[in-house]
């Protein structure tokens, strides 16, 4: 389920009852329910209905064709969504690539996972290079994160 502006058309389905449309889609379907929020999504004003999918996937471009520019103030909503109390998987996805990554490793909080869909499919023959990339960066941002973790004893 992706949720744009408003969860009228989800509403509407659950015949008003916006706190319950987690518990009615566990009840037809019989795996574990996520959620996309697309760019417009304000965090605070769905968070009844959100905190209990195991999942939310952020849309970090605007839903459509591959390509779409990253948007890096998406990645705010993983604080906001923490700071809210959801424990869920977080999830990003579009626009990933070794030019945006560190941009999201620059962050306080990092998602649970990423989607580099288009960073890996237009180059496929490129895909172990562009991992190892992607790797290299996350332990980089590791390393960094622990240094300026670390307490000096004099």
């Amino acid at each position: 389920m992706c949720i744009r502006d408003s969860l009228e058309p989800a509403i509407r389905w659950t015949r008003g009852h916006e706190d319950r449309l987690h518990e009615l889609l566990h009840a037809r379907f019989p795996f574990a329910m996520g959620v996309a929020i697309s760019p417009e999504v304000r965090v605070r004003e769905h968070m009844s209905t959100l905190i209990f999918f195991e999942t939310i996937q952020i849309m970090t471009v605007q839903p459509g064709a591959q390509g779409n520019p990253f948007l890096p103030n998406m990645l705010k909503k993983i604080t906001h969504l923490r700071e809210l109390g959801y424990n869920g998987r977080i999830v990003l996805d579009g626009g990933i690539s070794d030019i945006t990554l560190p941009t999201g490793l620059n962050e306080k909080l990092w998602p649970d996972a990423i989607c580099p869909g288009s960073y890996f499919s237009k180059q496929p023959d490129e895909m172990r290079t562009r991992m190892e990339v992607l790797y290299a960066q996350l332990i980089s941002a590791e390393e960094r994160d622990l240094e300026s973790k670390t307490v000096h004893h004099v």
